[in-house]
């Protein structure tokens, strides 16, 4: 299994816009995606997927199949 880790320290950069891009860029060819937002001070990455916010979406589900 291989990782990309999309990583800055300031805030409103895209990195929620690039690893949703890249991801479903990726889905799009076959592979399978997982997406973990671990920024604490503003995830956007379901905003980004078009997913509405909700805690389903936190770690805790992190072994749902959830179908963007």
């Amino acid at each position: 299994m291989k990782k990309i880790a999309v990583i800055a320290l300031k805030g409103g950069v895209g990195k929620s816009s690039v690893v949703a891009g890249l991801g479903l860029a990726l889905a799009d060819k076959g592979y399978k995606v997982g997406f973990i937002d671990l920024d604490v001070t503003g995830s956007n990455l379901y905003s980004a997927l078009g997913l509405r916010h909700s805690p389903k979406f936190g770690l805790d589900s992190v072994n749902e199949k959830i179908v963007v």
